[in-house]
């Protein structure tokens, strides 16, 4: 996975399944050597598929909002 503040793109093995112009919601797990924290850190927000790729097979996808203002989550 790539990550920005704008978007991501989501190596899936399931990429044919989605659309560009696409809507959905998403959750990121952040493992706590990624964030720096104690604990993973879930991070929920919404985003459009700008992209879907054969080749690299995955989805592009730009957040509504930035990544910095997704909501947290509980872990379950």
């Amino acid at each position: 996975m790539y990550l920005s503040q704008g978007g991501a793109f989501i190596k899936t093995e399931d990429w044919g399944f989605f659309k560009p112009h696409e809507s959905m919601d998403l959750t990121f797990l952040l493992p706590p050597d990624f964030t720096g924290q104690d604990t993973t850190i879930g991070l929920q927000g919404s985003a459009i598929v700008s992209r879907v790729d054969r080749l690299r097979e995955g989805i592009a996808v730009e957040f509504i909002n930035e990544l910095r203002q997704f909501r947290p989550t509980t872990m379950l």
